[in-house]
């Protein structure tokens, strides 16, 4: 133990055990050490609040990031990309759209004769308005890898998207966030 007016040990510190001590002893200031300061520290009680409070912001916040479902898809939304999207242009190359592009949802149509939905996408901005692409079939990130609801998505010019989605398929998470 450490005594202000020296130790004949010459040891300044031999007990660091941070155990509740009675208060008499804690008002003992004549013999300091490491466990005094355990009288100033007050027992934690266990709690389940912050993981409560954690789960429940991952679960607010996975969901408000989650992608729409076609279905939830209205004229005039302003939606971004929640997923890349690569498609072969018609001449030469690819046409990649990154994720987070802004469009708005132009028109919704459905088609005569088949159970499709036809959605046209309007960009905020257009970077390659001269490239178009043929239909590609892409399966929209969020479903699972052995879902078969892949839709039919479309490079026009002036970089407008037009993407066929089968009628069954209007439920499932498309590409786009609100």
């Amino acid at each position: 133990m450490y005594h202000p007016r020296g130790d004949s040990s010459g040891s300044r510190l031999k007990s660091a055990s941070f155990s509740a001590r009675p208060a008499t002893q804690c008002l003992n200031f004549r013999q300091f050490d490491l466990s005094v300061l355990s009288c100033f520290a007050r027992p934690m009680k266990p709690t389940l609040k912050p993981t409560w409070i954690a789960l429940g912001t991952l679960f607010v916040s996975l969901s408000t990031f989650a992608s729409e479902a076609w279905q939830n898809l209205g004229a005039d939304d302003a939606v971004y990309l929640s997923q890349k999207i690569v498609l072969p242009a018609l001449r030469s190359g690819k046409i990649i759209i990154p994720t987070g592009e802004t469009y708005a949802l132009e028109s919704i149509t459905p088609l005569d004769g088949i159970s499709v939905v036809d959605y046209i996408f309007m960009p905020k901005r257009c970077k390659i308005p001269e490239k178009e692409s043929e239909m590609e079939l892409i399966l929209p990130i969020e479903n699972s890898a052995t879902s078969k609801a892949e839709v039919g998505v479309i490079f026009l010019k002036g970089c407008r998207l037009e993407i066929l989605v089968e009628t069954k398929d209007l439920g499932k998470p498309s590409f786009f966030r609100r």
